[in-house]
């Protein structure tokens, strides 16, 4: 019988794109995450610079409200990194960690994950809650882009 530790298939391990540090030795506590290939991904927001980076953007800000060990979340994971990088430059796409940054997650009443909130000019526009497809958190965006 095969322990859980086994890898009877030899896949290796993989880590997922929002864990630790990714491919680029880049750690996830700067501002940008770097993917494969160099590419700019999304933004990691925090308490400190929620204001700065969200509130006071010029540009639409969808924030991905997640935490580390929820399933859903980590299924959404993919999806927010494609719209980040679809919409360099248009919106910005970002994520922040509820069990890290509570006050925030609180302030605007987080209660399930994942939560996806639209602002524009320093106010919230649109709410997703649960996981969706990539087309409708687009088109709820792309509204707001309007």
């Amino acid at each position: 019988m095969l322990k859980a530790w086994e890898n009877p298939l030899n896949f290796p391990p993989v880590r997922p794109s929002w864990y630790g540090n990714n491919k680029n030795g880049q750690d996830y506590n700067n501002k940008r995450v770097i993917g494969q290939g160099g590419r700019q991904m999304e933004y990691k927001f925090t308490s400190a610079d929620f204001e700065k980076e969200v509130l006071q953007s010029d540009k639409p800000v969808l924030v991905d409200f997640f935490a580390d060990w929820c399933g859903p979340c980590k299924m959404m994971a993919p999806v927010v990194e494609q719209l980040a990088e679809e919409l360099e430059g248009k919106a910005k796409v970002g994520k922040l960690n509820i069990d890290e940054n509570m006050d925030i997650a609180e302030k605007y009443r987080v209660m399930n994950i994942p939560t996806f909130l639209i602002f524009k000019d320093g106010q919230e526009k649109e709410r997703i809650v649960g996981a969706v497809s990539k087309n409708e958190l687009k088109n709820k965006l792309e509204q707001t882009l309007a």
